[in-house]
């Protein structure tokens, strides 16, 4: 049973309008000389790491990092075993206690191939590294999922081009050799699956929706890392569609999820997840946003919400819009009363101040 809460609650996203505050930031610099679709960015501090990704059929291995706080574009030069052009990888921030901070990617593809390589980057360096690796290895994978729990990296699912994927993997970053290992996960288990939006709460793993390879899927996963147990976290109110390539983001004890695709059309809309509650409100959106997407990568940066590039199903983006999340005034919807307090804005003030 979740420890997540499900008793009754009231419904955060109650309101039928929300108030949103969406702006296209002016980047200057580098800038990408391709759309970003598939890609991943970690973010290290101010300075947002973007790899990979790209349009079928062209895939990138270039590593572009964007200022937050200039919004200036930088395309370094990078050393060592760099990885080969891909997307559908995952990209997982680890930090050391000496040292700076190390992403790694796993997986990914570049169109019929699959791989189940590691690749490590000093974000201070820029120096690429593949290490040895042993133990029991996952199998070549895009679409996959990836989060760091204490001293491990954990994947789960994904597909390999023939089938979607179940199969959970760690890899022990303690050792002097990353150790891969096969974890035995009982419970109900959940269809296998790719394009699933993931994240980490305490220690379990909730996903929401994904692809099987014949659908898109609508349910809420929960993955136990310390009982090694699947269940379901059943929503007390859920306007939950199906939908893949959509994206996850933590903002206190809310879960944003944004985009995706439903198997017919493309989504631009936002929905919020309480987690304290499990409760879950419809899917919203306001003009002045983002297109329809999916493919598409957010971070969560000074009270913002940042959404970068994706993919329509008929071309790919490379534009970066902003969702303003923090206490200034916002912009009405159409259906909104004026004068009435955003939900948006509802929703920051129970971040900032939880007891109130």
């Amino acid at each position: 049973m979740s420890t997540i809460s499900s008793k009754q609650s009231s419904n955060i996203a109650s309101e039928n309008s929300v108030d949103s505050l969406w702006s296209y930031p002016d980047t200057q610099g580098d800038t990408p000389s391709h759309p970003y679709r598939a890609h991943t960015s970690t973010l290290v501090g101010n300075l947002l790491y973007v790899f990979g990704g790209g349009n079928i059929p062209s895939n990138s291995n270039e590593l572009h990092i964007l200022n937050m706080d200039t919004m200036i574009w930088s395309n370094p030069p990078t050393s060592g075993h760099i990885p080969p052009p891909m997307r559908a990888h995952t990209s997982t921030l680890v930090e050391h206690s000496i040292g700076p901070p190390s992403i790694y990617i796993f997986g990914g593809g570049y169109n019929d191939t699959y791989y189940n390589d590691v690749y490590i980057l000093n974000t201070e360096t820029l120096c690429w590294l593949k290490p040895a690796m042993e133990g029991t290895i996952p199998s070549g994978r895009r679409s996959h999922s990836a989060v760091l729990w204490r001293n491990s990296i954990v994947i789960v699912g994904g597909g390999n081009g023939v089938s979607a994927l179940g199969d959970v993997y760690m890899l022990d970053l303690s050792r002097p050799i990353l150790r891969w290992s096969q974890l035995e996960i009982g419970g109900s288990h959940p269809s296998p699956r790719g394009y699933a939006a993931s994240i980490l709460v305490k220690n379990k793993i909730l996903f929401y929706g994904g692809t099987n390879g014949h659908k898109c899927l609508s349910d809420l996963p929960l993955l136990d890392l310390e009982t090694k147990e699947w269940s379901s976290l059943g929503l007390v109110t859920s306007d939950a569609p199906p939908r893949m390539a959509h994206t996850a983001t933590r903002v206190g004890p809310y879960v944003l999820f944004f985009g995706g695709y439903d198997g017919h059309a493309y989504s631009n809309m936002v929905q919020v997840m309480n987690l304290a509650t499990a409760t879950e409100g419809p899917p919203f959106a306001c003009p002045g946003g983002p297109s329809a997407r999916a493919y598409h990568t957010t971070v969560f940066y000074n009270k913002k919400l940042y959404i970068l590039g994706g993919f329509d199903g008929q071309q790919a983006f490379d534009d970066i819009y902003c969702l303003d999340l923090s206490e200034s005034p916002y912009l009405a919807c159409p259906a909104q009363a004026a004068g009435k307090k955003s939900f948006v804005h509802k929703l920051w003030a129970r971040i900032s101040h939880p007891h109130h």
